[in-house]
């Protein structure tokens, strides 16, 4: 006998409209595949109803405020959302942006990416970090599952919670955008050789490592360039970069063209970040065939494996050394692109969707 397919409310609330970040990709790209099977009815709770249109005809949208303030959506998250989940009947609600909503009945699922908040609370304004502190450990003890995407942040959990509550703890990795992979790209209008970062520029990312590095090699007559694609919400790249203008390329968004032109052009690309819970772009880097320079913090080891070069420090002067190595060494820049290559196939949004799936039957039996 047939079941009917399970219902699942999935709560996006934390995303904004057209929002380009991690956890946007990741929350998308895991229901574009989850919206193919037959065994789910996915019910997305959005802002402004807003959901990429490629979904749009696939999932139900059910329309929530534009919310003008990050405490107006956790009010409305922890009051509003418990009942109107509970009039669309759900099997279960997956929380994919960190917090469940801590009164909605019956099953929960939810997504904890990273814990920022405890390894680098300097990077979390103050008032989110005390909702992270307190609504996280709140979340792990209400869901009946928690993914995790990575090891590393399952340990942490551990750590932080205890054995005895994080039992229900599931650890499900990323996928990579294949359509990086699939798209013509534009080649850059960079002279090359360039260093390539992704990211926002938050202190977590230790920019002026990255940009020192390049300082220093530039100082010795290498005619090299750094190229940022990130926002700058703090003003900390532009202070870092103050007086290097000329050999500094910052642009906020590129389109997935222009992102695959720069990776696939890149002479390396690196991060220095401080704690990352997963870390996307290293593995894009790694797909297009960049070689890969990175710190060890957080999970980064665990996802970039034997396809990247890790600096004996965390400074500009190691970071420069290791620049200079991947650019200087035709070999040592081929064994990364190939490592690369292989460390790849461990992510896909199609496994990392089945396996969320397998996570929500668990959470509703």
């Amino acid at each position: 006998m047939n079941r009917p397919p399970v219902r699942v409310g999935v709560n996006a609330l934390f995303l904004r409209p057209a929002e380009v970040s991690g956890t946007g990709t990741y929350t998308w790209e895991l229901l574009r595949r989850l919206a193919d099977r037959n065994d789910l009815d996915l019910v997305v709770f959005a802002q402004g109803g807003w959901v990429p249109d490629d979904l749009r005809d696939r999932v139900e949208v059910v329309p929530a405020p534009r919310f003008s303030s990050a405490i107006a959506r956790i009010a409305y998250e922890q009051t509003v959302l418990a009942v109107r989940a509970f009039r669309h009947d759900l099997d279960v609600l997956w929380s994919a942006g960190y917090v469940a909503p801590l009164a909605v009945r019956g099953p929960q699922v939810a997504t904890i990416h990273d814990l920022y908040y405890r390894h680098v609370p300097g990077a979390v304004a103050g008032l989110r970090r005390h909702y992270f502190r307190w609504l996280v450990p709140a979340t792990v003890r209400r869901a009946r599952r928690v993914i995790v995407c990575s090891a590393k942040t399952a340990n942490d959990l551990i750590a932080e919670l205890g054995d005895e509550r994080t039992g229900g703890v599931r650890v499900v990795l990323h996928g990579v955008r294949t359509t990086l992979a699939t798209v013509e790209p534009i080649v850059p209008e960079v002279k090359a050789p360039y260093v390539l970062a992704v990211a926002a520029a938050t202190a977590n990312k230790r920019m002026p490592v990255i940009v020192g590095a390049v300082s220093r090699l530039r100082a010795e007559g290498h005619d090299l360039r750094l190229v940022v694609v990130g926002a700058d919400p703090f003003g900390l790249l532009a202070a870092a970069v103050d007086g290097h203008e000329e050999w500094v390329i910052h642009r906020e968004r590129v389109s997935e063209a222009e992102l695959a032109g720069l990776y696939r052009s890149a002479g390396a690309y690196v991060t220095a970040s401080v704690y990352e819970g997963f870390g996307l772009p290293v593995v894009e880097a790694q797909m297009l065939g960049a070689p890969v320079i990175c710190s060890q913090g957080g999970a980064l080891p665990e996802v970039a494996g034997f396809g990247a070069h890790y600096p004996p420090a965390v400074d500009a002067a190691s970071y420069a050394t290791s620049i200079a190595m991947v650019l200087s060494e035709d070999d040592v820049a081929e064994a990364l692109r190939v490592a690369g290559y292989r460390n790849v196939k461990r992510f896909s949004w199609d496994r990392a969707a089945d396996e969320t799936a397998a996570v929500l039957f668990e959470a509703v039996r």
